[in-house]
């Protein structure tokens, strides 16, 4: 029994350093986690379609039907889309 009463508190401070250093882990991938996120950017494009070269601005540059559309979003960004018409829609009519 001395043996198994000697191994038990070894275990549960073992155990307590490894619950501590989770936790900590947790918290630092918490503080930084904004710099972990992937945001692609490809190098030398511009993100306004006004800077694009020719035939990269909109459809419309290759003759295609389309709607232009601003979602506004809750945290106040306005995302451009474009809602491209097939050539059999009802509403390309």
């Amino acid at each position: 029994t001395s043996l198994v009463e000697s191994i038990i508190p070894f275990f549960w401070r073992l155990g307590t350093i490894g619950i501590g250093l989770t936790a900590v882990a947790a918290g630092v991938l918490y503080y930084v986690q904004d710099s972990l996120l992937y945001f692609p950017e490809i190098g030398g494009v511009p993100r306004h379609n006004r800077d694009n070269p020719r035939h990269y601005r909109s459809p419309q540059d290759h003759g295609l039907n389309f709607e232009e559309h601003f979602i506004a979003c809750e945290d106040g960004i306005s995302i451009h889309s474009w809602l491209l018409m097939q050539p059999d829609s009802k509403r390309s009519r």
